[in-house]
Order: structure tokens, then sequence, then C-alpha cells
């Protein structure tokens, strides 16, 4: 097959091209592109524009990045009933209008037409955006008659700190360095049955250890670090204190708490429900150091 492109017209306009292919046999079909107009000549454009993202969110808080990225969807009209059975609900080119007011199209950026079939992952081209401020914006597309589709509702999204050193603070926490794991004066601990190192059944069991606080005892520091295959739940004289986290392995992360607040002088109780989830490896791993004066 021999495929020739034939134009015609002034070459400051866009003109109609008309594609001829010639086959062996010597058939002809041809195939006929309007050149892009802002108006509809025979109803309205194929397509419609919808789901407008940035960064792949609708209507973000927060955008940090100089130059986002858009995106959008296409619907088809049902308003369009195409003769000739040319693929026209596609897009051949773009315009993006972006403000930062609702009725101010493209007082900040004017993309123009266009022409690209890309809907996704289009970069902002406009000047740099200020920080905290909401932006406006919309986009209206043409298929492959030319015909312009209508402006798509508008919709935003708003910039956080666009540039790194207008953002002033201080992390907020601890001055003091967080504990250090000592559990090397413990051992595995669990109820008698079965083999616990591999073997153990699944569920509940319950622990209870007690201990004496002198009278006159000040507790400065009370740090306890524990932890159980699968899970645990701690008490400090009958008040829920702290149990596992809600992670994967969890027995393989000591949790520290510090439970001074919760000791009394005389006789303290510790107390542990203790679960193996599934039937396999059990243990409840635990230390409990004390630090204070008495008078």
């Amino acid at each position: 097959m021999n495929l020739r492109s034939l134009t015609g017209g002034s070459a400051a306009t866009l003109a109609t091209m008309l594609l001829v292919l010639t086959s062996a046999s010597g058939t002809v079909s041809e195939a006929v592109s309007a050149p892009l107009t802002a108006t509809a000549q025979n109803g309205a454009a194929a397509v419609a524009v919808t789901a407008l993202e940035v960064d792949h969110q609708v209507r973000p808080l927060g955008v940090d990045q100089p130059r986002p990225v858009l995106g959008w969807q296409l619907a088809g009209s049902s308003h369009v009933r195409p003769s000739s059975g040319m693929p026209l609900a596609r897009q051949t080119a773009y315009e993006v209008q972006v403000s930062t007011g609702r009725g101010g199209p493209g007082s900040v950026w004017d993309s123009g037409l266009v022409h690209s079939a890309r809907s996704f992952e289009v970069p902002y081209g406009g000047p740099a955006l200020a920080s905290r401020t909401r932006y406006y914006w919309r986009v209206r597309v043409w298929d492959g008659s030319g015909t312009a589709s209508a402006w798509s509702g508008v919709s935003w999204f708003e910039t956080a700190f666009v540039r790194a050193n207008e953002f002033h603070g201080s992390w907020i926490g601890a001055h003091q360095a967080l504990p250090t794991l000592a559990l090397g004066d413990a051992d595995w601990i669990w109820y008698p049955e079965g083999n616990p190192a591999d073997s153990a059944p699944a569920g509940g069991r319950f622990f209870r250890r007690t201990f004496d606080l002198p009278p006159d005892a000040q507790v400065s520091t009370a740090q306890l670090q524990m932890t159980a295959d699968d899970n645990f739940t701690l008490y400090v004289n009958g008040t829920k204190v702290a149990s596992s986290p809600d992670i994967a392995n969890s027995w393989s992360t000591a949790t520290i708490v510090d439970i001074a607040s919760y000791l009394r002088p005389g006789t303290n109780v510790l107390a542990v429900q203790a679960t193996n989830t599934f039937q396999g490896p059990a243990g409840l791993l635990g230390s409990l150091h004390i630090d204070g004066s008495t008078a």
C-alpha cells in the first residue's frame, strides 16, 4: 500500500488534511480531519472532561511541589451522533487555565492550545506557585473532529510551603534520650504445657507477680520492658497500662513504659494476659528497672 498526505490552504492556518490510502487493487478510501475550532460546527464535541486531579489527588491540600502534575478523564458525549464512523471520542489537544479566583479563568496561567492526547501527569507550566494559596483550575479538550469540548467544572488545590526556607519551627518531643532495651537479664517463660519452644497450644494464659516497696520509697522511674509471642496486655495494681503494638511479629519489638505513677508503697501486683494466637512457639519476656530513693 502507498500512503500520501495532501494539504491545502494557507500556511498560517491549520489546514484540512486529506489522507488518501490507495490499495494494490486501485480502490481509494478517504478520511477527513477538520481543523481545530473552538465552536462546534455540527453540535457538541464528542468528549467531555471529568475527574480533575492534582498530583493524583482530588482537590488536595498541602501541595508542596513547585510543578504539580495535573490529570483528567474523558467521557463520551451522548449528544454527538457522528455519521462518518471516525473515532471522534478521543483527545487531540487540550487547554488548561489556572487562577487564584473561581471567577478569574487563566489569571495565573493559560496553557493555550496544546496539541497532545496526554490527559495524565500533565505538568503545571505557569509562574511559580505561591505558598499557602488556593488555586482554581479547569480544562477543555478537542476531539477527533477538531471540535472543542465545554470547559470542565472548576476544581481547586491548595499549596503548603512550596519553598523549604519558608517553614519555621522546631520538632516537639522529649529532650532526653529514648530508653534503650535491656532484656538481657530476663528469660522467656510460658505456661507448662506442650513445648513452648515450637508447639505450645493456641490460647491465652495469665501471669502474675507481686513485689514490695518500702513505705517511704520515692520512685522516680519504673521502666518496664515487655513483649510476648504473640501479644500481651499488662495490668499494674488492677489498671490496664500497656499492650503489644498492633503490628506483624510484635513479639520481636519490646514495649517500653514507665509505670512509676501506678506503683504504691507496700505490695504491688503485675498481671499479664499473654496470647499465643496459633499453635507454635509461645513465650512472655519482661524486665522491670526501678530507680528512686528512701527518705
